[in-house]
């Protein structure tokens, strides 16, 4: 396309010139494609070999092509996975340019399709969009049963197609499941030799399920998959302990550490974790203030998944346990605590700790105290009883942001001093029984049996009363018999008769009274309120019936009906009405005595904690089954919250609280609290306490517990006298908050608890006058744990796990209690929980519960114990046999249980010295107690630890064991690697020194042997100490010498290495050397396959200058590529490397290279400066620099020069051997000239000098000279040559013009005179050529000046003509003479002139025209100033040169018009 496109704008070029453009074309054509072709050449020939299919685990191998070498920026290969030719799957695989020269692989991780074929894979190079061929290998038929896809991990909810293939010659019987319960199972028959089947995976596998294919012959093969979940952990947690790293701990979910396939990875922002598996990891990073996102990334082979805890790790410290608790003080009541911190940075914190203490011999809890400070250390524990063994422990935690309690430290037993002066003690309240009493004195103990008798009191009492009551009795009965007529009248006053109804005895309430109120005072009032009983009228039929018909107590009789008996009978009555209440109040007063006098007393409110206190009667201590307290909260006397303190026997005769909890309602009032005993359905009387007006504010609710989400009101009361200013919170950001002012006194805050608090948030009343208080509230979660998982360890108990939640251990008023089965955990807050059940292999559910202050919750898990084996570690790992090379061990168990399983175990074997993992191996066996560990080194240390789990239904890994040190046997050293360097007449043997690994011992000695290899026997042997490494020997340059060396231990020789030195030296001038470059502190290395190598190659270098420490290294056969390191590389200085071929004889030199590892400034004076002028060139000059010198290689050098105006040029060279540079074309001035050194490391030295330029006198004189001789020279030449040409040359110059015939009045007015076009015939055309060449032809425009300027004149103007002046001054305009361009068919006219007309002044210039022009005049005024015309095709350059005529036609009287006109010639008339 350029080519055409240039051949098309070249038409006007010529044919010369065209064909130079063409050449030069194909000349640029021709290299762009050679170019192309070497670039395709030297990629596409970069390709895959030694290509491999492993039939069992389908993968792919293979090797770059030694041409890949070359290229610095990448491979990619492509691959294609083919079924029936079809591609069906597409992968890739980047290759890095450090792996270029590597094996590469590949593996099938795809489903396979529904078509089943024996599949093949082809791959092919890509590099720069270009490909090699494509490589095909197509998987093998071994005659062998083959099933498609293997060991494979699917996905819960996929649908998997597995494949069978049989060999030519058998047919498949059946293909099904093992192991594994999918749904929708579909077999397939693809041929007799093909089989598919289909399953949709609904569940996860306990462990490697099987797809098993059969033949009709009988023979079996199969499939392993695995079916599980992608990475499902949550909630992501992370704290700090020590103010210097980060702790994250996560819910690991339900897939994890299911099978050893899954096991997945885990990176806290972005680095590795070591053993996140157990949901837990830890790094070091900067504690700040900072709210951080911590990032949590799982990976398994399903999937990928990030999750993420937004934390400020200054308020999640969770402290370690107090160290070195002790007591500094100890007293009778009370002990003085102190502790240590093993963290420095928890003595800047405000710290509050909670001191735990239990009674030393039954180890229940005593009491709790809890403790406040800045980097607390000591804490005092009170009300103690003396002479007592006591446990005590602490925790502490953040008071500020309060995170989590920390560990409790180790219990410490400390026993009470005891208390001096007491002479005697008495002990109250004690039943009838034997009792040993024992005094513990400092030095003694001395005891006392004392058994209680029923005292003999309590029967002189019960029959004293019982004399007491029968003398009353007595006297009663005779005053009433002596006095019954008094009484009778007393009593049997006139009394209207009531009306009886059906209705006169109803319900007790209604006409019951008080048998305690018998006074005569209130006898007739009650007789006369109680119309409807009946009186003394009715008769003894009356009283049978009323007596038969409705049954009542004596007691509660009506007394009229009483009154109405017969005398006799009233006295009786009244004599047993008054023993029967005799003896009713007495048996009531004892019950008061011992029951309801048995309530509350030193009852005390709390005004700021709104804390209740009260002790118990001492009469309750006669209750052995416990007691109950009943108490009230009371709001403006009225109940709104009821509760109740149940205490147990144990706990009669202690101090007891109750706290209030319960929300504020709407109406605010200061409260009151009352409270009473129960027992046995009895109550004592109320006991009311009403917060009492201290003067001071009163806010409530205090110390609440809420839920988030919900709405809490608090309420401020201040004394009289005080008003109330503001209301806020502090510590709480809520949503609507509302204050709401009751009264002066009394006002109210409503508020949305939409967030959790970080600590005890408060509500703050101010008053008018600034005093101010508060009530400390707290917004948490309820129980919100998850994901129960239950396990067995033993095959006794169960193990349940769980994610405690995000409020979990929040704060101290959140603790939450945990039940597992509906029994306590004493643990629970840890996440774990155990019990001891019956393992067996039902599965059932699992719950657990969890409870706070703030609600209930229930997980479930079901599960088969069976089959959730969690295997404890291995018992007493020992090394049983112990060999050089392999190590056979044994181990027990503890749990007996295991003996019976069938168990899979690994073993770790890691370096003892470095503990750096070494490999891992896997076991099987029923019971498994022994392993064999392979391929071990020599008299080495190694760590090895086991750990086992079920191979049936694998669960989790047990813990690994402890790790045991076992060392293995010694053996003879590793052969050594040998090489040589040979120097002119002596050649150096060297070894390496034998690594620990390879020495198995320590070195004795090395033994070296040389022989001339013609002559093998008559060798010469020398021993080399162990502290050299090498040996120098002066061998005939002519032979061929075979050198062997050993070494010796203490278990004998290695085998000898040998190596061959050549004949003749190494001629460095056969291998040309090539440069290189080092990258990352190594070389890299390639080379092109060497036919003549049987060994591999050898690759040795040392440095260009100073003695060379030679190493060398060894590559495989199957490599042609390498990356060299070395300690002792320095930067700056050049190192020759050597590539050999390892042959059977001698090594072969194949490459030499020279180059630097990293280059580095030439440092110091680099160069010294000369100078030579010649004429206005200088050349600069210096002397090479020194090789040794040269700490970068030197690719050229730069000439800068700049002269004294600043202006710089430069000169360059890219020769590196190059010692001098030349700049030229100088002015005669002074320059300074610089010379630096362009290296790999960019520009070296900047030596400068300079120099004045000297002017060249004699050469100027010269060259003027000669000039004049060639102007004398050629001038007179020119004149002979023109003056005898001198005619010719006139008449080209002057050619004969021919006159114009001119009439009288050619210029007259154009109303006068018709002015006639010229014609030009056609016949003529060579006379009329001649008539422009009388003017000057395309001259520019030109002012005229002044009427002396007369261009082409007539001179033939006719006698008596004169010009008439015009009427107005005004000439008409000169046009002056421009380029025309001559019509078609037509030759060009010049007859384009000015005619000036001298006989008037001014004097007018008139332009002729050619024809078919229109001719337009105008005048041109000649004071300086030139007017131009524009003629038809012509546009003026600037708007100022154009002008009209229509001026022109104001003058009608002008002599001479400016319209157009044509001057009319003579034609010529023929002779």
């Amino acid at each position: 396309m350029l080519f055409s496109h240039l051949l098309a704008d070249t038409h006007c070029l010529s044919l010369q010139r065209k064909m130079i453009m063409i050449t030069w074309l194909l000349l640029f054509s021709l290299f762009r494609q050679s170019t192309q072709d070497g670039q395709g050449e030297g990629v596409l020939r970069c390709g895959p070999q030694n290509v491999t299919l492993d039939y069992d685990s389908f993968l792919l191998k293979w090797e770059d092509d030694p041409s890949c070498s070359v290229i610095r920026d990448g491979l990619v290969y492509e691959l294609q996975l083919l079924i029936a030719d079809k591609p069906v799957h597409n992968g890739e695989v980047v290759v890095a340019p450090a792996q270029i020269g590597s094996t590469h692989s590949w593996k099938w991780t795809s489903h396979l399709p529904s078509q089943c074929a024996r599949p093949s894979v082809r791959l092919r190079s890509q590099y720069n969009n270009q490909s090699s061929t494509w490589m095909q290998k197509t998987l093998p038929d071994q005659g062998e049963i083959l099933v498609l896809p293997r060991d494979q991990i699917f996905k819960v909810g996929s649908t998997a197609t597995f494949c069978c293939m049989v060999p030519d010659g058998a047919s498949i019987k059946t293909m099904f499941l093992h192991d594994y319960k999918g749904t929708n199972v579909t077999t397939t028959k693809n041929s007799e030799h093909v089989h598919s089947l289909t399953v949709h995976l609904d569940q996860e596998s306990e462990n490697w399920s099987d797809v098993i294919c059969e033949t009709t012959k009988g023979n079996i093969s199969g499939a392993s998959f695995h079916v599980s979940y992608p990475p499902d952990d949550s909630d992501l947690q992370c704290e700090t302990r020590d103010l210097e790293s980060i702790d994250c701990f996560w819910n690991v979910g339900r897939a994890a550490n299911e099978h050893p396939a899954m096991e997945r990875t885990y990176q806290l922002q972005g680095s590795p974790c070591i053993n996140g598996r157990s949901g837990k990891c830890s790094q070091k990073v900067e504690v700040d203030a900072v709210e951080r996102n911590w990032t949590l990334t799982a990976t398994n082979r399903l999937g990928k998944l990030e999750i993420h805890d937004k934390a400020n790790l200054t308020k999640r410290v969770h402290m370690v346990a107090p160290d070195k608790v002790a007591a500094s003080t100890v007293n009778p009541r009370n002990i003085s605590l102190k502790w240590s911190w093993t963290v420095k940075k928890y003595s800047n914190l405000n710290l509050t700790c909670q001191v735990d203490v239990s009674d030393g011999n039954s180890n229940t809890k005593v009491f709790q105290t809890e403790n406040f400070g800045v980097g607390l250390t000591a804490a005092v524990i009170k009300d103690l009883i003396p002479h007592w063994d006591y446990v005590v422990r602490v925790r502490c935690g953040t008071a500020q942001h309060f995170w989590k309690w920390g560990d409790w430290s180790k219990s410490v037993k400390i026993c009470s001093k005891v208390a001096l002066g007491a002479p005697s003690l008495i002990e109250k309240n004690l039943n009838i029984s034997s009792y040993t009493f024992m005094v513990n004195a400092q030095t003694a103990v001395s005891s006392n049996t004392v058994t209680l008798n029923p005292s003999t009191y309590l029967t002189v009492l019960t029959l004293t009363a019982l004399g007491a009551v029968f003398i009353i009795l007595s006297i009663c009965t005779i005053l009433s018999y002596r006095h019954r007529m008094c009484i009778k009248h007393k009593v049997h006053s006139p009394i209207p008769k009531p009306v009886l109804t059906d209705k006169w005895l109803t319900s007790p309430n209604e006409h019951t009274f008080d048998h305690h109120h018998f006074g005569q005072s209130h006898y007739s009032e009650a007789i006369t309120r109680k119309k409807k009983f009946p009186t003394a009228d009715m008769t003894h039929e009356d009283v049978a019936k009323y007596t038969s018909s409705k049954t009542s107590d004596s007691v509660r009789l009506p007394v009229q009906l009483q009154i109405s008996l017969n005398k006799h009978g009233r006295i009786i009555m009244i004599a047993w009405l008054l023993l029967l209440s005799l003896s009713t109040t007495s048996t009531q007063d004892g019950q008061e005595n011992s029951v309801l006098r048995c309530g509350p007393q030193n009852v005390t409110l709390d005004y700021d904690s709104f804390l209740l206190k009260w002790e118990d009667d001492p009469s309750c201590s006669v209750i052995r089954d416990g007691l109950v307290y009943e108490l009230q909260l009371l709001i403006a006397d009225k109940p709104v919250h009821n509760g109740e303190v149940v205490v147990a026997p144990a706990q009669i005769g202690s101090t007891h609280s109750w706290k209030w909890t319960s929300h504020l309602p709407s109406q605010c009032a200061r409260p009151s609290v009352q409270l009473r005993s129960q027992y046995n359905n009895q109550s004592s009387t109320w006991m009311q306490k009403t917060l009492p007006d201290q003067g001071e504010i009163l806010i409530l609710s205090r110390d609440q517990i809420f839920k988030v989400g919900s709405t809490a009101t608090f309420c401020c009361m201040v004394p009289d006298g005080a008003s109330i200013k503001t209301m806020f919170l502090h510590d709480y950001k809520g949503t609507n908050v509302t204050t709401t002012k009751n009264s002066e006194h009394v006002h109210s805050l409503t508020v949305h608890l939409d967030q959790e608090s970080e600590n005890w948030s408060d509500v703050k009343c101010e008053t008018t006058k600034g005093n101010i208080n508060g009530a400390s509230f707290h917004v948490s979660y309820p129980p919100d744990d998850n994901d129960l998982q239950c396990e067995t360890r033993d095959l006794e108990s169960i193990d349940c796990f769980w994610n405690v939640g995000r409020a979990a251990n929040e704060h101290p008023a959140m603790e939450r209690t945990y039940q597992l089965q509906g029994s306590p955990c004493i643990n629970g807050r840890s996440g774990k929980c155990s019990q001891k059940v019956e393992v067996d292999a039902v599965e059932r559910n699992w719950t657990l519960t969890a409870t706070n202050r703030l609600g209930k919750l229930e997980i479930h898990d079901k599960a088969n114990l069976t089959k959730r084996v969690h295997m404890v570690a291995p018992d007493k790992v020992a090394a049983s046999t112990v060999n050089p090379r392999n190590i056979s061990l044994k181990w027990s168990w503890t749990v007996k249980k295991y003996s019976n399983l069938n168990l899979t175990c690994q073993v770790d074997v890691s370096d003892g010295n470095s503990n750096t993992k070494v490999f891992q191996t896997e076991n099987f066996g029923v019971g498994l107690t022994a392993a064999v560990i392979k391929d071990l080194i020599p008299h080495w240390d190694y760590d090895v630890r086991v750990r086992c789990g079920t191979a049936q239904h694998f669960w989790k890994w047990s813990d690994w064991s402890k790790s045991v040190k076992i060392r293995t046997k010694g053996d003879v050293p590793d052969a050594l690697d040998v090489w040589m360097k040979v120097k002119e007449d002596q050649t150096v043997i060297s070894w390496k020194v034998p690594l620990a690994n390879q020495s198995h011992g320590e070195i004795f000695d090395y033994k070296v042997a040389w022989a001339k290899t013609k002559d093998k026997n008559q060798s010469i042997q020398t021993n080399v100490s162990r502290s050299n490494h090498s040996l120098t020997l002066t061998l005939d340059p002519s032979e061929e010498y075979m050198v062997t060396v050993t070494a010796r231990n203490i278990n004998g020789s290695s085998s000898p290495s040998t190596i061959i030195i050549p004949h003749r030296n190494l001629d460095k001038s056969e291998v040309k050397t090539s440069w290189i470059s080092g990258s990352n502190g190594s070389f890299f290395l390639s080379w092109p396959v060497s036919p003549n190598t049987s060994c591999g190659y050898i690759v040795d270098w040392c440095p260009v200058f100073g003695k060379c420490y030679f190493e060398w290294m060894k590559v495989p056969p199957n490599r042609t590529n390498t990356t060299i390191f070395s300690k002792n590389f320095e930067d700056g200085r050049r190192y020759l490397l050597s590539i050999y071929a390892c042959t059977e004889g001698a090594p072969v030199l194949l490459q030499r290279r020279e180059g630097y590892i990293r280059e580095t400034k030439i440092e110091g004076e680099l160069f010294k400066l000369k100078n030579k002028q010649e004429d206005s060139a200088v050349e600069v000059s210096w002397e090479p620099i020194p090789l040794e010198k040269q700490t970068a290689s030197i690719h050229g050098y730069i000439l800068y020069y700049q002269d004294k105006s600043g202006n710089v040029f430069n000169v360059s060279t890219d020769d590196p051997e190059a010692t001098s540079l030349t700049a030229k074309n100088l002015n005669i001035s002074t320059y300074t000239f610089t010379v630096t050194a362009s290296t790999g490391f960019g520009l070296c030295g900047n030596t400068s000098i300079d120099v004045t330029l000297s002017p060249p006198a004699d050469q100027l004189i010269m060259l003027i000279l000669i000039s004049l001789g060639a102007v004398f020279l050629i001038l007179p030449v020119s004149i002979i040559i023109c003056y005898r040409h001198w005619a010719c040359i006139k008449h080209k110059v002057y050619p004969p013009i021919p006159k114009p015939v001119l009439t009288d009045q050619w210029l007259t007015l154009p109303d006068e005179h018709t002015s006639h076009r010229l014609h030009f015939d056609q016949s003529h055309y060579s006379e009329v050529l001649d008539v422009p060449k009388l003017h000057d032809q395309f001259r520019p425009p030109q002012p005229v000046v002044d009427q002396d300027y007369k261009p082409f004149t007539f001179s033939q103007t006719p006698k008596g003509y004169y010009n008439k002046p015009l009427k107005k001054s005004q000439p008409c305009l000169t046009l002056p003479t421009t380029g025309l361009t001559s019509q078609p068919g037509l030759p060009s006219s010049p007859i384009n002139g000015v005619f000036p007309n001298p006989s008037y002044k001014p004097s007018y210039n008139l332009v002729m025209q050619s024809e078919d022009r229109e001719f337009k005049s105008g005048p041109e005024v000649h004071e300086g100033i030139s007017f131009i015309r524009s003629f038809s095709g012509y546009q003026p350059q600037s708007p100022d040169e154009t002008f009209t005529t229509t001026e022109l036609e104001e003058y009608p009287n002008s002599p001479i018009s400016c319209k157009s006109t044509y001057i009319l010639l003579p034609q010529k008339t023929s002779n």
